[in-house]
């Protein structure tokens, strides 16, 4: 038979590691820390009503004139007259979008005559259009280029139309998608 001798402090020392490892060291370890949340919101589209469309100094025909501005032609557009009226200084409107995100755009122009005013006289817009031109193709912010919208439109004027300067203002609205 094999004795086997035990050393007190032998024992001791392991009863004192078991009890230690029991009741000090657990099996898993768990901890809760708190992180910060945040977050910024920013609004990256901007339009910018670069150019009011201007149909210009008309010099009326006496039998009266449709001057047209033709929102295709971008900042260069020549007004196109039916009679001999002369036009100087037309262009056409220019509003400039810039977007830090990609988007697609949709032009809403008024649906309804413009009315332009010059004390109690009145002039109309009787067909608002538009053209977008970009350094991108499409009707879309690339979030790098700026996004051209071109504004046009055509007025008929009527033989005796009171001379004075008519202005008014239209709502564009764009819905981005």
């Amino acid at each position: 038979m094999m004795k086997m001798k035990l050393n007190r402090s032998g024992v001791i020392a392991g009863i004192l590691l078991i009890a230690f490892n029991i009741l000090v060291l657990p099996t898993s370890i768990a901890g809760v820390v708190a992180v910060g949340v945040d977050a910024i919101i920013t609004s990256t589209i901007t339009e910018t009503a670069t150019t009011d469309l201007d149909f210009g100094s008309i010099d009326l025909d006496p039998a009266g004139d449709t001057v047209t501005i033709d929102a295709s032609g971008g900042a260069t557009t020549a007004a196109t007259i039916t009679a001999s009226s002369i036009v100087t200084g037309e262009t056409s409107g220019l509003i400039t979008i810039t977007s830090g995100v990609i988007a697609s755009v949709a032009v809403v122009y008024p649906a309804a005559d413009v009315t332009l005013t010059s004390g109690g006289n009145t002039l109309t817009i009787v067909a608002a259009t538009i053209a977008t031109f970009s350094s991108e193709t499409g009707v879309a912010t690339d979030g790098i280029n700026p996004f051209y919208i071109y504004l046009g439109g055509t007025i008929v004027i009527p033989s005796g139309q009171a001379t004075g300067t008519y202005s008014g203002s239209m709502n564009i609205t764009i819905n981005y998608s």
